[in-house]
């Protein structure tokens, strides 16, 4: 059995119930961080994969492994400099391990309760940037920590990624994008609904809600991996 397919049928197991299985996830981490690029067929620089360069080429690119109605499996490639905006993931769990080259992930937790402001900004703690290679483990993302993030590719870089339960097209779990807005931007309507600890602490950014960036969309590619099945 390959060790891909090894991989879907223990993240089938660990978010087939209504609960999270804390022992079935840290499971699912040590089979991913075994993951090398000869485990999907990616022998090459992931650019290569993606279409030819030009004026139009997709900053990023996928590869969809598995798609199912718990979880949702897919390999994503960014070229070197290039970044996925930040985004959410409402109440998912989530495991990103580089095959690869190197990513930088900057992350946020999500407020308790979203409470915006006139100007629709809302208060989100800041927990920094971190480097992924493929030397590393699996970054993790958790309904209440880390939950949003934004994802530049250091190098033309790959890592296999695992959502569950997926986006909806339609529904309550729509990929939203965010902007950090820059401390200066603080009003006195901000300072007087509470914002003031913002300007005070690092770790307190002001997110906006905003569209998906016009810069950025992705290239569907064929996963040419070992094939897998629940």
């Amino acid at each position: 059995m390959s060790l891909v397919q090894k991989i879907v049928k223990q993240a089938a197991a660990t978010f087939a119930g209504s609960g999270f299985d804390s022992a079935a996830f840290e499971k699912l981490s040590t089979l991913m961080n075994e993951l090398k690029p000869t485990d999907v067929n990616m022998t090459s620089d992931p650019e290569s994969v993606l279409a030819k360069p030009s004026e139009r080429a997709a900053p990023a690119g996928y590869m969809e492994i598995l798609d199912d109605s718990n979880f949702t499996c897919v390999i994503f490639m960014l070229r070197k400099g290039r970044a996925i905006p930040l985004h959410d993931h409402p109440g998912m769990h989530g495991l990103c391990k580089v095959l690869y080259g190197s990513v930088k992930i900057t992350s946020y937790d999500p407020p308790e309760k979203l409470n915006l402001s006139k100007s629709g900004f809302f208060k989100a703690k800041y927990r920094g940037a971190e480097t992924f290679s493929a030397d590393n483990g699996c970054h993790f993302v958790l309904p209440t920590e880390k939950n949003l993030h934004t994802i530049e590719g250091l190098t033309n870089t790959a890592f296999f990624d695992i959502l569950a339960p997926p986006y909806e097209s339609y529904g309550a779990r729509g990929c939203t994008y965010y902007t950090e807005i820059p401390k200066d931007v603080v009003d006195e309507e901000l300072i007087a609904r509470g914002y003031q600890d913002m300007i005070e602490s690092d770790d307190i950014k002001l997110l906006r809600r905003s569209g998906q960036p016009g810069w950025f969309y992705t290239s569907v590619e064929d996963y040419k991996g070992p094939p897998v099945e629940l």
